[in-house]
């Protein structure tokens, strides 16, 4: 019975604290979400930190806007690389949205004196 009661509360702080995944180091500064926007603001960051969002079905257009002294910066939205800030300077993606839950994933490979914006918001 206590066994339970503990998996319970776990699946719901879960469930209450949203999802994400993550193996990254940052210094001055932290990658956040927000209810319509990723935002990050830092020194440094190597490695990668992932969330889930929901988005009603149809078509979303998600704004990028990037900023880096040095090093790599990529945004993939559900395993698709969407941005790499050594690569393009695409900041304007349509994503048909055809699934409820999104995975949007920002992968820092030695990116220095960066920041960036992720927002996305229904097509009308």
């Amino acid at each position: 019975m206590n066994k339970r009661y503990i998996i319970i509360t776990a699946l719901i702080i879960m469930v209450l604290t949203g999802c994400s995944k993550s193996s990254y180091i940052i210094k001055n500064g932290s990658i956040e979400k927000e209810k319509n926007k990723i935002s990050g603001f830092y020194d440094y960051f190597n490695g990668y930190k992932e969330y889930y969002i929901n988005l009603d079905k149809g078509e979303h257009e998600v704004t990028i806007e990037t900023n880096s002294d040095d090093g790599n910066l990529s945004i993939l939205i559900n395993e698709e690389k969407v941005f790499n800030s050594k690569e393009s300077d695409i900041k304007l993606q349509k994503l048909e949205v055809k699934n409820k839950k999104n995975k949007i994933r920002v992968e820092g490979d030695n990116h220095q004196g960066g920041d960036f914006i992720i927002t996305w918001i229904k097509s009308e």
